[in-house]
């Protein structure tokens, strides 16, 4: 597979910051998925009808990456960060070892951890827009690791995950979700959270069980994995935001192997932050296409992220 089909394809996720200045409609604060008071944008993006004007926002866009390796590919793949005008990206399998930061080309500085050379490892890229915001980095695991970003009082928490394959052994498999949970439970209940990861399991189109959490808009039938993740976001109360939108199966499918086409790939934000989320879509790959990853396009808006948004984050 040649590094450009790769990089082509990542989950994006894009996230509003109002100003406390600007003032929010009596219902922006619903989830408005099917409601007909919504419309879409040029961009296909949903938009609140009749409040537009009075909503001022800017713009942080997030991707999540399964890279299979960054050896080699670090400039490459922060031409491609700003190319896509991403300003975070979880970044899951780097195979590299180390507890480090470098720059990678582009303003983009690399938060890395791994423990073994040419295996696992993930990290998380900061535009130079939010790398001096960045407070502080927790790394759990060479599959697991958080970054802190700070302005004011205002605090988002980013989590790249890179969970087991269903082949690993259980006690690897608990072991990962034990971090998991553990990670989760050390932030604070204010905090905004969004997770980017490859957690290597199908929760499937059926929400039996799990429907706070599961939006019912899955692909495929779930496996034990899949159901692993579910457990814990139920958990965590944390919603699986791609299973919330209505898509074709393309727009869904984030892997394909063997003639099989899989969706392995989740963003997870709060659920009580759910209601920010306006689309979650997949782009780039078809049922017939395989050993490649897809980009999700998702767009949430967090308020008061940023105390004042008239103020550029350095």
């Amino acid at each position: 597979m040649n590094t450009t089909s790769r990089l082509d394809k990542i989950m994006v996720c894009a996230v509003k910051e109002f100003s406390n200045k600007a003032r929010a409609s009596p219902g922006g604060d619903a989830l408005h998925l099917y409601s007909p008071g919504v419309a879409k944008n040029g961009q296909g993006l949903l938009a609140i009808k009749g409040h537009s004007k009075e909503r001022k926002y800017r713009t942080i866009r997030l991707a999540s990456i399964n890279i299979g390796t960054l050896t080699g590919r670090s400039r490459e793949l922060a031409a491609t960060l700003k190319k896509r005008k991403v300003d975070i990206a979880c970044v899951q399998e780097t195979r590299w070892k180390g507890a480090k930061s470098r720059d990678i080309g582009d303003g983009y500085k690399l938060i890395y951890h791994g423990t073994t050379s040419g295996h696992n490892g993930v990290g998380i890229i900061v535009s130079n827009d939010y790398r001096d915001f960045v407070t502080s980095v927790q790394r759990v695991s060479d599959r697991l690791m958080s970054i802190k970003i700070t302005e004011g009082s205002n605090v988002l928490r980013i989590v790249s995950a890179y969970a087991p394959q269903c082949g690993c052994t259980d006690d690897t498999k608990e072991q990962f979700y034990r971090g998991f949970e553990e990670l989760l439970q050390g932030f604070d209940e204010g905090e905004n959270v969004i997770i980017g990861g490859d957690f290597n399991g199908h929760v499937g189109s059926a929400r039996d069980g799990y429907e706070r959490w599961h939006g019912g808009q899955g692909y495929g039938a779930r496996n034990e994995m899949g159901t692993m993740l579910l457990d814990h976001a139920e958990a965590a109360d944390l919603a699986v935001v791609n299973t919330f939108f209505k898509k074709k199966n393309e727009h869904l499918i984030t892997y394909c192997s063997g003639g099989r086409a899989t969706q392995i790939d989740y963003i997870l934000v709060r659920r009580k932050e759910l209601k920010n989320v306006i689309d979650a879509k997949l782009h780039g790959l078809s049922e017939r296409q395989a050993n490649t990853r897809a980009r999700m396009n998702t767009t949430v808006r967090i308020l008061n992220l940023i105390s004042n948004v008239e103020t550029r984050v350095k």
